[in-house]
């Protein structure tokens, strides 16, 4: 992400970009490292020439929704860890809600090699919107 202000001569500029890294100057490059979705508010402290500190903080939201539609359970972990999702059989059946990740089980017991559906929920500037989709479970 480009980040940049106004250059004023024998200012200073401090950014904190809301993922625990910060840094001087007017104009940033930084990368983030996204592990779920949410947002980072960035602040920028800026000192001017007669010493005065100036202040503004944006809030940015950053979704990760990039996924495969194949799943092994065992062998890939769990499905969408961090991201709340709601998991359907192909009756429409919930066999999963939550945000842990989905294991591939049902109550303890494996489930079939199947496709299953999901509702992926994600917080967004304008609130919760969803994203659906379908996972192909082989073991």
């Amino acid at each position: 992400m480009q980040l940049w202000s106004e250059s004023i001569s024998y200012s200073s500029y401090f950014w904190d970009f809301g993922d625990s890294i910060q840094a001087d100057g007017n104009n940033q490059l930084h990368t983030y490292t996204i592990l779920k979705d949410g947002y980072y508010d960035i602040k920028l402290q800026v000192k001017n020439p007669n010493g005065c500190m100036e202040y503004a903080t944006k809030r940015i939201w950053i979704t990760d929704a990039s996924m495969g539609n194949v799943f092994s359970p065992g062998y890939d972990g769990v499905f969408l860890k961090g991201f709340h999702i709601q998991l359907y059989n192909r009756n429409g059946f919930l066999l999963y809600d939550g945000s842990g990740g989905w294991d591939g089980n049902y109550k303890g017991n494996p489930v079939s090699n199947d496709t299953y559906f999901y509702v992926l929920y994600l917080s967004g500037e304008s609130g919760i919107k969803t994203k659906t989709g379908f996972v192909t479970v082989v073991r």
